[in-house]
C-alpha cells in the first residue's frame, strides 16, 4: 500500500506517492523525459561527448544516474538524498550550461519543488527530478523557471537556493555565466543534432508532454471555493471532480489530449493558443541569438548586477 500523495491529484489518482518500501517515488505517468536526463542514456552521453570535445564542462555532468523501475501504468524512481552543496567552478559552469540547454530544449516548470540541489558523498549535484514539459516555445531562461524574471523576493525558482549561496561571490557568478556562454557556443554548432537526439526518435515522438493551461494555485483555489470561472469544458470536467486539470500533447501529433473516464480524449484546445506552445523542430538561428544575448543579460540581472560579461 502506497503512502499519502506527495503531489497534485490528476487523472483519477495521485500523481506522486512513495513506493511500498519508502526508498522510491512512484509516479503515474511516463518516465521517458526524466530517464533521458537522469540515467546513462544515449542522449546524455551524446551531450557530454559534444561538450568534452570542445573542452567545456557538460551541462549534464553533475546529474546523478538514478534507478528507474517500470510498473503497471506507473514507474518508481530512486529517491534523491543530498547534503549541503559543495561548490566548484566546474559545477557552476555545468549549472550555467544547463540553464542554456534547458531553454533551448523548451524545458519548463523547473521551479524549486521540481529541482533538487545538493551533494552526494561530497560530489555536487543538480537533479531536475520532475520533467514533464519539454519542447515549449521558450525564448528566455526565466521561462524554464530555473531563474525568475528579475531579482527574487521569494525563493520560487529552481536555482534560487544556489543563488543565495553565491550571491556575494563574483567569481562564482562568473563561473555560472561562463558555462551559459559555453553552452551557447556548443549549441550554435550542434544544436540541431542535440534536438534530434532527444525529440526525433521512435520513442520520443509519441511520448506525452504535459500542457499547462493555468497555474496549479488557480485550480486549487477554485476547487476549495467551489467557484469555477474562466474554464474551458475540459478543465471544468476535471476541476468539478476535484482534480488538477492535466493535459498533454506529443511531438508527432501537436494535438492536446486529456483523460475522460480514464481514457485519453482529444481536447478542443489549440496548442498554439496556449502560453506553452510546442516546437516540433529546433529553435531558429534568431532564437539562438536572442537566447545567447538577452538570455545572458537576464541571467546576469538575476544573479546580481556589476558582473562583467565577455
Amino acid at each position: 500500500m502506497t503512502k499519502t500523495a506527495l503531489g497534485d491529484i490528476h487523472n483519477f489518482g495521485p500523481a506522486v506517492t512513495h513506493s511500498e518500501n519508502g526508498t522510491m517515488l512512484r509516479k503515474s505517468r511516463t518516465s521517458y523525459w526524466e530517464e533521458s536526463f537522469l540515467t546513462n542514456s544515449s542522449f546524455r552521453r551524446y551531450v557530454n561527448e559534444l561538450f568534452m570535445a570542445e573542452g567545456f564542462v557538460s551541462p549534464l555532468a553533475f546529474f546523478p544516474n538514478l534507478r528507474f523501475e517500470q510498473k503497471t501504468n506507473c514507474y518508481d524512481v530512486e529517491c534523491v538524498k543530498t547534503s549541503p552543496i559543495t561548490l566548484s567552478s566546474s559545477y557552476l559552469e555545468s549549472v550555467g550550461g544547463f540553464v542554456f540547454l534547458a531553454s533551448w530544449l523548451g524545458l519548463t516548470d523547473l521551479h524549486y519543488k521540481n529541482v533538487a540541489l545538493g551533494s552526494d558523498d561530497g560530489v555536487p549535484q543538480i537533479v531536475p527530478w520532475d520533467i514533464e514539459i519539454v519542447g515549449a516555445r521558450v525564448i528566455l531562461p526565466s521561462q524554464t523557471n530555473l531563474i525568475s524574471k528579475s531579482t527574487e523576493v521569494k525563493h520560487t525558482s529552481g536555482l534560487s537556493p544556489l543563488k543565495t549561496i553565491i550571491s556575494n561571490d563574483s567569481k562564482h557568478k562568473s563561473d555560472l555565466l561562463r558555462g551559459y556562454e559555453n553552452a551557447g557556443r556548443v549549441i550554435g554548432l550542434s544544436g540541431d543534432q542535440i534536438w534530434q537526439k532527444l525529440f526525433q526518435t521512435k520513442n520520443s515522438m509519441n511520448t506525452p508532454i504535459r500542457v499547462v493551461l493555468k497555474d496549479t494555485a488557480v485550480y486549487e483555489e477554485m476547487i476549495n471555493s467551489g467557484v469555477y470561472e474562466g474554464l474551458c469544458d475540459e478543465e471544468l470536467f476535471q476541476v468539478e471532480r476535484g482534480f488538477i486539470p492535466y493535459f498533454y500533447t506529443t511531438m508527432s501529433s501537436g494535438e492536446v489530449f486529456f483523460y475522460k473516464d480514464s481514457k485519453p480524449t482529444k481536447a478542443r484546445i489549440n496548442l498554439n493558443d496556449t502560453n506553452q506552445g510546442l516546437r516540433q523542430s529546433p529553435p531558429t538561428s534568431d532564437d539562438l541569438e536572442r537566447l545567447s544575448h538577452f538570455g545572458l543579460m537576464q541571467l546576469n540581472k538575476w544573479l546580481g548586477k556589476n558582473i562583467p560579461m565577455n
